[in-house]
């Protein structure tokens, strides 16, 4: 009898607030996004990456309210959030400079939810609340998908457009040594910076991951109609998965080249 109750409980709690988590992950896209974050790269590295704040089963477990809660109230963590540009970054913390100077920006690519179009789906409106376009990130980015991260004590000198060290090198010798605030804005400006530093290896893992079986027309709306851009993707696609890609100087990048 009380099995039977209990049942009929959580039949009830489930159907006015319903699990979305099989919703949730449907609607995963891949991802190039920037997070601001209070851990030190060395404890990422020691992490193994960004490990993911919630296993599958508690994903699936996630409810209509929860989700709200999160979004409304940051409270109930689900995931991490990540901006789609370094531009909705710093629209995040308009105001609140004195939060984002203690923390560290990194540059990652993986699996997410974009939250913008998520709510337009889930509840038929646009979520203003979701300022800086956010990206919410369910599972685990492995070391070998963080391209960049500065620290706070550069965060000045970045802020300023100068260079400055890219301290994921210490842990991925694949990576360019240095980055600015203008390498890293967006997909295309990470890509150009990949390719200006002839870190081709990893170019093309990025590449494969955000272009792998997508249509002309779809990586030319993603990449802006950027021909030069367009035509270095096309290249690194064709490299056989078990090639390994040489870091080297690209054959048809002309974009400019970063001042050492």
């Amino acid at each position: 009898m009380m099995n039977r109750f209990t049942r009929v409980i959580n039949n009830f709690f489930r159907a006015i607030d319903p699990p979305i988590g099989e919703f949730l992950l449907a609607h995963q896209i891949n991802i190039y996004g920037i997070r601001e974050d209070g851990r030190m790269p060395d404890k990422i590295h020691m992490q193994g990456g960004f490990p993911a704040v919630l296993n599958h089963d508690e994903v699936l477990k996630i409810t209509r309210s929860r989700f709200e809660n999160y979004q409304a109230y940051n409270v109930g963590r689900i995931g991490l959030g990540a901006a789609s540009s370094y531009d909705h970054l710093c629209q995040a913390y308009n105001g609140n400079a004195q939060v984002g100077a203690t923390r560290c920006i990194y540059g990652l690519f993986g699996r997410a939810i974009y939250l913008p179009r998520f709510n337009a789906e889930l509840f038929g409106e646009s979520a203003d609340k979701d300022y800086e376009k956010e990206y919410l990130l369910l599972e685990k980015i492995a070391l070998n998908r963080i391209l960049f991260a500065t620290t706070p004590e550069h965060r000045q000198a970045f802020e300023e457009g100068l260079r400055v060290p890219n301290e994921m090198m210490t842990f991925n010798a694949r990576l360019p040594r240095y980055v600015t605030k203008s390498d890293i804005n967006d997909l295309q400006s990470i890509l150009s910076w990949l390719l200006d530093n002839h870190a081709i290896y990893t170019a093309s893992k990025l590449c494969k991951f955000m272009f792998k079986d997508k249509s002309a027309l779809n990586i030319s709306q993603q990449l802006q109609g950027n021909q030069t851009l367009i035509q270095e993707v096309s290249r690194l696609l064709t490299i056989k998965p078990n090639t390994e890609p040489v870091d080297e100087q690209p054959t048809s990048h002309n974009s400019k080249k970063l001042e050492m």
